[in-house]
């Protein structure tokens, strides 16, 4: 409950109150990679890249046409690689070319908001070294859309607290704004081009990366909740969970790799609490239910106890609602084990509360979608820790 109660209050009660206006527009460059991108989304996103009124440049990663007509026809600059070499190694090759103050990387599909320029450069405060802004889904009236929207706000809840207490989770691929002089060694670097894992290739989690060099050097990493980004969902459930996985593939080994590297140290004890429970409250939930599955059927398997409706009811709640084993003296407390429970219910309650707050429309469909979605993700994060190892393609591309 302590933890759904503190991450809803932080939720509830954070502003966006801390701003610097010195920066100028000049002092930005929007570099984007694209490969195989939908050419009407791409347009869409070039687009609005345009509309931030700065200088961008186009890498195509063995993509061309039309790629090129398009970023050249909005006034962008397009440099084309001959041969795929992935996104990192398309974000290294434009980063040559990347001589202004600050650097904008923006995912091919990703349509920027008004203002999202100068709305970034006003959290760069002094220590500060990366800016995201926040993921909208555009809503597309299908199961999906509203599962991938439930995640986003369901997840903008924690993206606050971390933020009000130190450093935001992470920042986001689609959108994350960073010092130039903070990265662009690093991303030149084949740390970041080819890196690996367990000795092998691993080119997943760029943005947890580069959240990680951020904060290893001794800046901090935030968000400005009001530049809001739209993207869309994967078109099928079966490509959105494989999306999930390939994500909690990437949390996983950037977790191991912050508690090797001394990263998950230097963020701050609210950021490394939050890091580790979200990472393992999916297999703390598991661990539970398995338990307290085992205690339902055990004395029918093991000690062949008479099946009936009111048996039946009777174990559930008492291995469901209570906490199996638990004596004391007294004899089992089934009373305080069951205040727990409401306890913790309420602690759901609070936090969806917060989670809602977050949404502007649509809230039954989401959180009607949202619950199958929080289902995908338990396994999805299972999942991507028993196959962590694993690389492969991007899984949704």
């Amino acid at each position: 409950m302590g933890y759904y109660l503190v991450n809803s209050l932080d939720s509830i009660y954070y502003t966006d109150d801390t701003e610097d206006n010195s920066h100028l527009l000049k002092d930005v460059t929007i570099l984007m990679a694209v490969y195989n991108e939908d050419p009407d989304e791409f347009t869409l996103s070039i687009e609005a890249v345009k509309s931030q009124g700065v200088k961008f440049i186009v890498v195509g990663d063995s993509s061309l046409e039309p790629y090129r007509a398009i970023t050249e026809k909005n006034g962008g600059l397009f440099f084309h690689k001959s041969e795929r070499g992935g996104k990192r190694k398309a974000i290294a090759f434009g980063m040559q070319f990347i001589d202004t103050e600050f650097v904008l990387i923006v995912d091919s599909d990703t349509i920027l908001p008004e203002h999202a320029v100068p709305g970034l450069l006003s959290k760069f405060t002094p220590g500060v070294g990366g800016v995201s802004g926040v993921i909208k889904i555009i809503n597309e009236n299908t199961p999906v859309s509203y599962s991938a929207e439930f995640t986003e706000r369901a997840r903008e809840v924690i993206l606050k607290s971390t933020a009000k207490r130190g450093n935001t989770l992470t920042l986001d691929g689609a959108c994350m704004m960073f010092r130039t002089s903070v990265v662009k060694d690093f991303i030149l670097s084949s740390d970041f081009t080819e890196p690996r894992f367990l000795g092998r290739p691993g080119k997943l989690g760029d943005d947890r990366q580069l959240t990680g060099v951020v904060i290893n050097r001794g800046y901090r990493i935030t968000r400005n909740f009001n530049v809001v980004v739209r993207t869309r969902a994967q078109k099928t459930y079966r490509s959105y969970f494989r999306q999930q996985v390939r994500w909690s593939r990437a949390g996983w080994r950037f977790l191991f790799r912050y508690i090797r590297d001394g990263t998950l140290v230097k963020s701050g004890k609210f950021y490394a609490l939050e890091l580790l429970f979200i990472s393992v409250l999916p297999l703390s939930f598991l661990a539970l239910l398995l338990t307290k599955s085992y205690f339902f059927v055990e004395p029918f398997i093991i000690h062949n106890a008479p099946l009936s409706f009111s048996i039946l009811f009777e174990r559930f709640v008492k291995t469901f609602v209570a906490v199996p084993g638990m004596v004391t003296r007294f004899g089992p407390r089934f009373e305080a084990h069951t205040l727990i429970t409401i306890l913790d219910f309420i602690g759901l309650g609070i936090y969806a509360a917060a989670v809602s707050m977050n949404m502007l429309v649509n809230r039954l469909k989401t959180f009607a979608y949202g619950s199958f979605a929080l289902l995908i993700l338990l396994v999805a994060n299972i999942w991507g820790l028993m196959t962590v190892w694993k690389q492969g393609s991007w899984l949704t591309r």
